[in-house]
């Protein structure tokens, strides 16, 4: 049985690999069926007829509250490998692409900016102006929150011991391939009906949430490839192309979207990954030149992408 660095038996160790393939299996079928489900939950909910006499909902509001707060739930759950990065036990065992701890501080603004959609988009939707909004995007939605708390539950000691990091990092892109159909159909009507305020409160926080699963997902990626017998120079190759990825990804989202936000979280990630406390822990195993040259990778990167964010917010246009 594996031992954990405190002295105690990981969740799930090698020495049991029976459990980690039924629950690599069960967890691969079920997130495999989350999009098709939404998608048909949505086609009967769509109509504006309530639950109930005494129950003023649409089915799709409730769906997209659920789905929200099973994900605020599973977030709580303790027990996840996530913001961790161990000293490296050999020369092979690293992970370049790490960025550093006050980063994760974003997800303060999205939780609170998609809890209050998530109440907000429960009014009657006779007096709500976006209901067709929160109508259009809720298999998006529901999809997005459905699979990141699956990976919730794949992102643990069982993953990492038996070799299946790469299922939460799949899980992670396609929460993001979800989040990039929300955040289309937000941005869309955030210029042409919402305004100012409904960009600020409705599309920021997707936005926002859209951009750090981008760049964690990268992030997750580099995970699996550090926990491989790949060389280094591999590793430390895939690494800088992360970096680069992540520059061109979010400029051109960007304006392909015109969502200043989302460059902006791709600047504040690539800004993270440069500072020096995301990768101190490799201090000895790697000479500081080949750290040092990430870092400025990471850091032009940033700084292009904060200009972009200027750039763009200066092509947006408000319907008044």
């Amino acid at each position: 049985m594996k031992i954990n660095s405190e002295g105690n038996p990981s969740e799930i160790s090698a020495a049991c690999p029976r459990s980690a393939y039924f629950r690599a299996t069960s967890t691969i079928i079920v997130s495999a069926s989350i999009p098709f489900i939404a998608s048909i939950l949505n086609e009967n909910f769509r109509s504006k007829a309530d639950i109930a006499l005494f129950v003023p909902f649409c089915p799709w509001q409730i769906l997209n509250l659920l789905s929200f707060a099973i994900n605020m739930f599973a977030v709580t759950v303790p027990g996840r490998v996530d913001q961790q990065q161990a000293a490296p036990q050999t020369p092979k065992d690293i992970r370049f692409f790490t960025p550093a701890g006050w980063a994760f501080a974003i997800w303060a603004p999205i939780f609170l900016g998609e809890a209050f959609i998530s109440l907000y988009q429960c009014l009657p939707y006779n007096f709500m102006k976006e209901s067709r909004l929160f109508s259009n995007i809720s298999p998006y939605w529901v999809t997005a929150m459905s699979l990141q708390s699956i990976w919730c539950s794949a992102f643990r000691p069982w993953a990492v011991d038996n070799g299946f990091l790469w299922i939460p990092a799949s899980l992670l892109t396609a929460t993001g391939l979800a989040l990039f159909e929300v955040n289309r159909i937000m941005q869309l009507e955030a210029k042409t009906n919402l305004g100012v305020w409904g960009y600020i409160f409705l599309s920021i926080p997707v936005s926002l949430h859209f951009g750090w699963i981008s760049a964690a997902s990268l992030v997750s990626w580099n995970g699996v490839l550090a926990s491989t017998k790949m060389k280094i120079e591999i590793k430390l190759a895939c690494a800088f192309f992360s970096a680069y990825l992540a520059t061109g990804l979010g400029a051109f989202l960007s304006f392909y979207q015109r969502d200043p936000i989302y460059a902006f979280v791709i600047c504040w990630a690539l800004a993270a990954v440069a500072d020096k406390k995301g990768w101190e822990k490799l201090n000895g195993a790697i000479d500081d030149a080949t750290l040092k040259a990430l870092a400025i990778s990471a850091s032009g990167g940033s700084i292009f992408l904060f200009v972009t964010s200027f750039l763009v917010a200066g092509m947006i246009n408000f319907k008044k």
